[in-house]
């Protein structure tokens, strides 16, 4: 653990025994001997987009949801990016128990599980967000996953899609040629810039909230991210297309602190999934919607020059994406080849 994020530890650590009385964790408000009701625990949540994102909906609509059920024993505080650090950050303050639960995603995740990167691959899962869902919940290969997520102490309650990934840049991107010489910003994950070196690209990882200085300087030519973060971070100011190609589904994952978890009663467990069920049906009902409303602006404002693959240059990508997934195979780490096999066996329920 680097100095860093030991302080900032230690920075939490004090703010959560001045908040809570010392009587964080999982231990349910007791009595004061004057019959007074104790104040409730707080728990943290982090995420890493900014307010008004769809992660963001997301916390807000599960704080709402698990603030109804718990009868005042927990509030929760939502952390948005970097009020107290990056995703990876994030997500290991959840490890470590600094944070109880929140947001991660594969890219934070492969850092600590290199499985996790699985989800990054393009053309992998179905073509269909409501698909998808359905995967996530009842797959063999996500349990799979799941298993692995514990056993870095995180709890997961379940994956939710955000969006397809649309990349934006100074030119259309309608086939690999067009990537020859083209300098892409992506998540600081090893898969992810796989897939695109594969298509002839030059793949930067750069921060998420310094993206947008760095197209407009020509640090890099675009970059990728969903529908509705290109829309809130506005950088169809700083590019002049922004491609549809279908090719991968950004996912989050609400993970909680294993060993927090393993605390609760049964029924503080369930609470927490049956808000997050409530939470999750809530955003998924906008979603469709938000971003049916996000390219109608785009169009009627003439923002950006809005372009769709065909089926035909879709499958030249898929072509040539696949040898990425012998990559994983071999670089994915020592279950990389189990959550393949498993996949390949099932996935066609799902398309």
């Amino acid at each position: 653990m680097n100095k860093k994020l030991t302080l900032l530890l230690l920075a939490i650590l004090a703010l959560s025994l001045v908040v809570t009385g010392c009587g964080g964790g999982a231990t349910d408000p007791e009595t004061p001997d004057n019959g007074e009701t104790a104040e409730p625990i707080v728990w943290k949540y982090v995420h890493e987009e900014y307010p008004g994102d769809y992660q963001d909906i997301y916390a807000q609509y599960f704080k709402e949801e698990f603030e109804a059920r718990n009868g005042g024993k927990y509030v929760l505080e939502i952390y948005p990016v970097d009020q107290l650090g990056d995703s990876q950050v994030g997500t290991e303050l959840i490890q470590s128990g600094g944070i109880e639960l929140g947001l991660t995603d594969p890219g934070a995740m492969g850092a600590f599980l290199p499985e996790a990167n699985f989800m990054m691959l393009h053309f992998m899962l179905p073509d269909d967000l409501a698909k998808t869902q359905d995967f996530f919940d009842n797959s063999e290969t996500m349990k799979l996953m799941n298993e692995l997520h514990l056993e870095k102490n995180l709890k997961v309650i379940r994956w939710a899609p955000e969006g397809y990934f649309v990349w934006t840049g100074t030119k259309a991107l309608r086939s690999p040629d067009d990537f020859k010489g083209f300098k892409i910003r992506t998540m600081a994950a090893p898969l992810i810039a796989k897939s695109f070196e594969a298509y002839g690209a030059s793949a930067t990882p750069i921060a998420y909230a310094e993206v947008y200085s760095a197209l407009q300087l020509g640090v890099v030519d675009g970059q990728t991210n969903p529908l509705s973060a290109v829309d809130n971070m506005k950088f169809y100011e700083v590019c002049d297309y922004a491609t549809f190609p279908n090719a991968d589904i950004y996912n989050f994952t609400f993970v909680v602190n294993k060993d927090l978890w393993d605390s609760l009663d049964a029924e503080m467990q369930q609470i927490i999934i049956d808000a997050d069920q409530a939470a999750n049906e809530r955003y998924t009902a906008g979603l469709s919607k938000d971003d049916d409303a996000i390219l109608e602006r785009w169009a009627s404002e003439n923002l950006i020059e809005i372009v769709n693959l065909t089926d035909e240059e879709r499958q030249v990508f898929f072509e040539y994406s696949q040898p990425v997934y012998d990559w994983f195979r071999a670089n994915g780490g020592p279950r990389a080849g189990d959550l393949l096999d498993l996949y390949y066996s099932e996935i066609d329920n799902y398309k």
